[in-house]
């Protein structure tokens, strides 16, 4: 588990880690990112009172969630590693469930339900995609995320973890690396974990530029294998509605968040495709 400046949410993801149903022998790696806000006072107290729990310094030779991970899976002694984040909650049978699942694969993917730490109205400005359904704009091969999967240490190892040079979108990278190399990837539903958005309008606008800006590097990666940009017809009716519901921000915080993520996606990828000499808006 990577951590970063999350004290105020890490307590309860810690707390659910606590409670799972899992029966053999498994360990807690909370890896620091150089936190500064009292994180590393709350893993520790709970690494004293508890002998599975471990914390790592992750800051030390790079920064960067990717290097936190790596550095957590070099530091694991077991054979399957799981990952989850500091500001969601698992579900007791978290554990259980991605390890029956991975008997049948080398990676798999769990299920987040953004109902549970979410207002709906959050919910709204957030593209929510069915559990077993590809994402309609990228139907390339499935993907997991960082938030809830497993993976096993031998095919972590073969294709060397994360890249960190990748800062978003590196979920999607990682699948699709181990799959174009030979792994198998299933799905685990019974693995939930309670996924928790931005809560601000600002917040959640950041955070999908930034998507914005790792699909072109996506695209430059994987387009000789078959993953496809937007079509014209999906840029060209993306643009009209953001400008169709320009004036809709003047009264609704709703609209307002929905146009926001959109529209920092849509900036995202023009700033991207400048980046890394692609086309893809």
């Amino acid at each position: 588990m990577p951590v970063l400046d999350a004290a105020a949410t890490l307590g309860a993801q810690l707390d659910a880690l606590a409670g799972q149903d899992y029966e053999a022998d498994w360990e807690v790696v909370i890896a620091d990112n150089g936190s500064t806000d009292g994180s590393q006072e709350v893993a520790k107290k709970w690494a004293q009172t508890r002998p599975n729990v471990r914390l790592i310094d992750a800051s030390s030779q790079g920064r960067g969630p990717n290097h936190a991970r790596n550095a957590g899976a070099n530091a694991a002694t077991g054979d399957f590693l799981a990952f989850c984040d500091a500001d969601d909650v698992v579900s007791p049978s978290w554990l259980s469930a991605l390890a029956d699942a991975a008997r049948g694969a080398d990676v798999v993917a769990g299920r987040l339900d953004v109902q549970e730490l979410n207002e709906r109205m959050v919910v709204d400005w957030n593209e929510t995609l069915p559990f077993d359904l590809p994402h309609p704009a990228f139907e390339f091969m499935p993907f997991v995320s960082t938030a809830n999967c497993g993976i096993w240490v031998h095919a972590f190892r073969e294709i060397d973890g994360f890249r960190e040079e990748i800062t978003t979108a590196e979920d999607k990278e990682l699948a699709w690396r181990a799959q174009l190399g030979g792994q198998r990837l299933v799905r685990a539903p019974d693995a939930v974990v309670s996924y928790r958005y931005r809560s601000s309008v600002r917040a959640t606008a950041s955070q999908h530029f930034r998507y914005g800006l790792a699909y072109p590097a996506l695209y430059r990666l994987f387009r000789e294998h078959g993953f496809a940009r937007p079509s014209l017809r999906q840029t060209v009716a993306a643009w009209a509605w953001l400008m169709v519901c320009l004036p809709t921000l003047l009264w609704s915080v709703r609209a307002r968040g929905l146009w926001a993520t959109q529209a920092g996606l849509r900036a995202g990828y023009v700033l991207g495709s400048i980046r890394h000499r692609v086309m893809f808006l």
